[in-house]
């Protein structure tokens, strides 16, 4: 983000996405948004899109993040949209990594635990997440949830995006 602080109040950089990587877990919230209003109210003459990183959230977690990313700043100021980093993984549950690195599972309060951890039903249950999510996003949902049970969602976009 240091060259965007530099880059952005000449207007040199038309729109930098820098990733706001926290997780949406207990003592990170105030993190997400102070850094998000951070880039918000630094934005210059540019325009930012506010970078969520959802491959490290559970997903409400990330729906979370996204409304703290589009709500405005104390100034008034708010980006133009948002960046989901996912590394084609939209939340814990959205990938394999953490049957396939057991060292990076200590973390997560919740385990995103599944029957079958073949690679091929590790893959199938990840492609069903991710596509799960995304239509979560515009439209209410829940998910089920190996510790929690059933997990409902709002929506962040109920209309489609205006074209500019």
């Amino acid at each position: 983000m240091a060259a965007g602080r530099r880059a952005t109040p000449t207007g040199s950089t038309r729109v930098p996405i820098p990733r706001s990587t926290r997780t949406g877990r207990p003592g990170s919230g105030k993190a997400i948004s102070n850094w998000t209003s951070w880039e918000k109210d630094h934005q210059g003459k540019g325009h930012l899109l506010v970078g969520v990183g959802a491959f490290l959230n559970y997903p409400e977690d990330t729906i979370a993040q996204i409304r703290t990313a589009l709500s405005p700043t104390a100034a008034g100021n708010r980006p133009v949209g948002v960046a989901i980093y996912s590394y084609a993984s939209t939340s814990l549950y959205g990938t394999d990594d953490f049957y396939l690195a057991p060292l990076d599972q200590g973390y997560l309060p919740r385990q995103p635990y599944a029957a079958d951890t073949s690679p091929k039903a590790l893959a199938d249950r990840a492609a069903q997440f991710n596509e799960w999510f995304y239509t979560a996003l515009s439209a209410p949902s829940n998910y089920q949830d190996p510790a929690l049970g059933k997990v409902p969602t709002t929506p962040v976009f109920l209309k489609p995006a205006p074209i500019p």
